[in-house]
């Protein structure tokens, strides 16, 4: 089971990775939000996380998906997440970063998939970075 940290202001909340998490987490008495960093969830969570924001004062956001497999990739609608950020709420959004996060299969197993995103949400391309990062397996002894 993954785990991922939402930080704003320096708190920090931790979550596990499963399709239900965007109905836990709540963010909608954080209406000063500015920064939000969300790591190491699947992609269907992206609009329900996006729907709890009540900010009108968010300026960045950082999503790292777990995974670039074929069915958390393709699961998102990307073209639907671009126009969510382009509502009034959004109006003072200055990067968006979403990081695919591989354990496996290294950067090659990201890459199609960044180009695939990019197009999809062609409509935040001034402010949209998109990129696979290769994160180590980490060994339990």
């Amino acid at each position: 089971m993954r785990s991922f940290t939402l930080e704003y202001f320096g708190v920090q909340a931790h979550h596990s990775c499963d399709p239900d998490i965007g109905g836990r987490v709540s963010l909608k008495q954080n209406t000063r939000l500015r920064y939000l960093d969300v790591s190491g969830i699947c992609g269907a969570n992206l609009l329900d996380i996006l729907s709890q924001i009540t900010s009108f004062d968010l300026e960045t956001i950082h999503f790292g998906l777990f995974g670039c497999e074929t069915a958390n990739v393709e699961m998102v609608e990307w073209n639907q997440v671009a126009q969510v950020l382009t509502q009034p709420r959004f109006a003072k959004l200055q990067k968006v970063t979403l990081s695919l996060e591989s354990h496996t299969g290294g950067l090659d197993s990201c890459a199609g998939w960044v180009d695939y995103i990019r197009t999809r949400m062609s409509i935040l391309s001034n402010i949209l970075h998109v990129s696979g990062i290769h994160l180590p397996s980490l060994l339990f002894f």
